[in-house]
């Protein structure tokens, strides 16, 4: 009888371990971290590749491996949070940078080429004749832009993974331009006001994404690629609005649209003057289409 009261009582202690063996380790990682200290590196391909402790883990379950599986856990949420806790930055660690951008003095088309990890972009108008970049940033450094004759590519240095969502790039345009805007982004709010600009196409291609986009009274032709995504459309009154869309699960607002052919038309579609026309391929998307 005693036996088993001991076996019993070192079984509760075993399964009482666990926790507290994860709370003392958080805890020396974040006192090492005021020491400017490290107990795991950080590491940006656990970003990328902490699934793979997962599978480890599943496979020492299956094979009985327990106290691997064990050690595999706590290893794994170390990382994961040492990673947390190393690349958590203040506001005061955010800098603000700005860039003229001078274009071609004879150009009147310009391709633009964003390629954006996670943070927040916003496009405008300038009446400026030059590309104004402002951007809140870890690094003066972690931004790339090449101007080769009407072509720009603004990206992130590949060298430099973002930290944390405070990366923040705000672009004024300048109005006399007719431009070709091609997003490459992936968790990233987006707020694009091209009301007062000549924007003949737009390709997206998004990760996890909230957008508003506010389109001119210009002929105007936009395709999506996208994965998880919210967009909110924002039209002219007097601009006629077609959709395409081709597979994924879509919820849209439809409201004074007609769908013909598999398509869908704003009602002002035939009688107006310029049109934007929107193919959307794949993902879960939720989508606000308004007129102002």
């Amino acid at each position: 009888m005693s036996n088993s009261k001991n076996s019993n009582d070192g079984k509760k202690c075993k399964k009482g371990v666990f926790f507290p063996m994860i709370i003392i380790l958080i805890g020396i990682m974040l006192l090492l971290k005021n020491f400017g200290l490290q107990l795991f590196p950080s590491w940006n391909g656990i970003r990328i590749f902490w699934p793979l402790g997962l599978i480890i883990i599943g496979l020492c379950i299956i094979f009985r491996f327990k106290l691997l599986a064990t050690l595999s856990i706590i290893l794994l949420i170390g990382l994961l949070v040492s990673n947390g806790i190393n690349t958590f930055v203040s506001d005061d660690d955010v800098e603000n940078f700005s860039n003229e951008i001078t274009l071609n003095k004879s150009s009147s088309n310009l391709e633009l080429d964003i390629n954006f990890g996670l943070g927040e972009i916003s496009i405008d108008s300038s009446n400026k004749k030059t590309i104004t970049f402002d951007r809140k940033s870890l690094n003066e450094h972690s931004v790339d832009y090449n101007l080769i004759k009407d072509k720009l590519t603004i990206s992130r240095d590949d060298s430099y993974i973002p930290k944390n969502p405070t990366e923040k790039w705000n672009l004024k345009l300048p109005k006399n331009i007719i431009y070709s805007i091609n997003l490459d982004y992936g968790v990233t709010s987006t707020d694009l006001n091209l009301e007062d600009l000549m924007v003949d196409e737009i390709i997206i291609s998004s990760g996890v994404t909230d957008n508003v986009i506010k389109f001119a009274d210009y002929n105007t032709y936009v395709s999506i690629d996208s994965g998880v995504s919210d967009f909110t459309f924002k039209f002219p009154e007097n601009v006629g609005v077609s959709l395409d869309i081709e597979g994924g699960f879509l919820d849209i607002n439809k409201k004074g649209f007609i769908k013909k052919d598999g398509k869908y038309f704003s009602q002002n579609y035939n009688i107006s003057k310029n049109h934007i026309e929107i193919d959307v391929n794949g993902g879960i998307i939720d989508m606000e289409l308004e007129f102002y």
